[in-house]
């Protein structure tokens, strides 16, 4: 998440892709048997600025005792 969060102030976009096919990477980046990777992250310029999301009060999301 950090490196999401390092390339918003950076004014890049990112996405998180767990779902990849994990021997093609092995062999595109000539990666030892011994590691796996679990996540991609790409990271670009978006064609759109993203917009200030509408969060809810935390009295609408968690009931108080």
């Amino acid at each position: 998440e950090h490196i999401c969060l390092a390339a918003t102030e950076c004014g890049l976009g990112s996405c998180w892709v767990c779902n990849f096919d994990t021997q093609l990477c092995h062999s595109l980046f000539s990666m030892p048997s011994s590691q796996e990777p679990a996540v991609l992250i790409p990271l670009g310029y978006t064609t759109t600025q993203p917009t200030e999301k509408k969060r809810k009060e935390l009295g609408e999301i968690v009931e108080y005792l």
